[in-house]
């Protein structure tokens, strides 16, 4: 594994989120209240791009990437609440409780970030 920038790693860290939280942003007041999960793979993947010292490093970008993500928008939602649009209202009978969104929030925004982290990784070696 080459050596790389540990400044990189975070630059890439809060670029990844950055690119997260600008598009659930967008597709939350475009589309629905339920936030995009794809966002979170294109912000793993730009955090492990710009991480680089390979998949493990960029998978290690895009976790953290994600999980930072899954914490403000956490925040977000504790404040504001959770206020589904009609198409939403039957994934949300399935979820339950407004903690349990929060909740699942970080594991899954913390795995699809290592997913995207990795493969940009991969991608772009080292």
């Amino acid at each position: 594994m080459a050596k790389t920038d540990p400044r990189m790693f975070w630059v890439g860290v809060v670029a990844g989120f950055a690119v997260m939280f600008v598009i659930n942003s967008i597709v939350a007041t475009v589309t629905s209240t339920i936030i995009s999960l794809f966002s979170t793979i294109i912000g793993g993947f730009v955090a492990g791009w710009i991480a680089g010292g390979g998949a493990s490093n960029g998978g290690k970008a895009g976790l953290l990437a994600g999980v930072l993500n899954a914490v403000v928008v956490a925040i977000l939602i504790a404040a504001f609440g959770l206020v589904p649009s009609p198409e939403d209202l039957s994934f949300l009978a399935v979820l339950g409780s407004t903690l349990l969104v929060i909740i699942a929030l970080f594991p899954l925004w913390g795995l699809l970030g290592y997913l995207g982290g990795l493969i940009a990784g991969k991608v772009k070696g080292s």
